[in-house]
This record gives structure tokens, C-alpha cells and sequence, in this order.
């Protein structure tokens, strides 16, 4: 209301709107911001976001690449690009722009889980659970982790330790209770079936 032309207050709301899932007024809001400063790298970013969240992942894309030709120097457009990649099964593209960011910011956390999570769905196990305990030296209490720790540990028929993995899960964060139940459940079953 004071500065009607602060392009940083438009992505600001913009932020804040998708926050709260109103996608249309963060979708204008961002539009208002880059229509002020056609360099606004947080509203590309925003914009990005906004269609990795309603799934519309090329359009996604699209706009991590504008940030990153803005500034190609942040480790999160190039995290952020990878994630928009892998949810398109695009995984050696993902991994590649996962790569660069490490690059920018080998120690980032972010960067590192979603390698993981990548190198998870092409079957290199190993390397996942590589990339998850180099982040447990720094991030003990991320849930998230656990649970990738623990789908990895099944995948290699470690039971005992994707259960512990899971269980701590839950220990650090209730939200995910009826998730990390649903993957103790299937943990049980390949016993089940040696059974009858």
C-alpha cells in the first residue's frame, strides 16, 4: 500500500498466498512482480514453485530456468529444477542438475536428500544410503531422512534396520504416523507370505 511499485513486496505475497494454497492471487502476485522487475529471480522462483505444487512440472521447469539464467550461482533454483525433473521420471536429467548444484554448494542439505531421493528411484541403493548418512552428521532430526534410510534398508531386505528407521521417524514428527504405519505394514508382509 505504501510502494505500489515494490516488486519485492508483490513476490513477498506471492510467497505468502501460496503458502496458504491460494494459487490464483500468488500466481498474479508474482506476475505483478516480474512485471515490475523483469529480474525478480524470487518471483521465477515462486512461479516455479507454484506449478511443482499443482503438478504441472514442464511449466515448472520452465521457470527454474529462467532464475537460473538470472543467477546461476544458487544451489536452490538447481535443487528445485531436479525435483521438477525427477517428478517426471526424468532422472539422469535430475541427477545432472542435482550435480551442478553441488557444485554451487557442495554442503547444501537440501541439495543432498534430493539426490538421494534420485538416486533412490534409479535403483542405486548404495549411493542413496550414502548420501543419507552424510546428512545424518549434520541433520539428525530431519523425519524425512529416516524414512528414505528405511525404504532403502527394505529395498536391501534389512528389516530390523528399516523398522528402526522408521520408528524414528515417527518418534521425531506425528504428522507422518499413518505414512511411515502404512510402510511398517509392508515390511510385514514378505514374512507374511513365508509364512503361507
Amino acid at each position: 500500500q505504501i510502494d505500489p511499485q515494490n516488486a519485492y513486496a508483490y513476490c513477498l505475497s506471492g510467497h505468502e498466498y501460496s503458502c496458504k494454497e491460494n494459487f490464483d492471487k500468488a500466481k498474479e502476485c508474482y506476475e505483478k512482480a516480474i512485471n515490475l522487475d523483469q529480474r525478480n529471480v524470487r518471483a521465477y522462483w515462486g512461479l516455479g514453485n507454484l506449478n511443482l505444487k499443482t503438478e504441472k512440472y514442464e511449466i515448472a521447469a520452465d521457470y527454474f530456468l529462467t532464475a537460473i539464467r538470472i543467477n546461476d550461482n544458487c544451489c536452490f533454483f538447481y535443487t528445485h529444477l531436479a525435483i521438477a525433473f525427477m517428478r517426471r521420471g526424468k532422472y539422469q536429467d535430475a541427477l545432472e542438475y542435482v550435480h551442478i548444484g553441488e557444485k554451487v554448494s557442495p554442503s547444501d542439505a537440501f541439495n543432498k536428500f534430493t539426490k538421494a531421493q534420485i538416486l533412490y528411484e534409479l535403483g542405486n541403493y548404495d549411493g542413496s544410503l550414502y548420501e543419507c548418512e552424510t546428512l545424518m552428521k549434520t541433520i539428525q532430526k530431519e523425519p524425512q531422512v529416516h524414512i528414505l534410510m528405511g525404504k532403502i534398508y527394505a529395498k536391501k531386505l534389512m528389516i530390523q534396520k528399516a523398522h528402526s528407521s522408521y520408528t524414528i521417524a515417527n518418534d521425531l514428527d506425528k504428522k507422518n504416523a499413518q505414512q511411515i504405519k502404512n510402510l511398517i505394514d509392508q515390511l510385514q508382509e514378505p514374512t507374511k507370505r513365508q509364512l503361507n
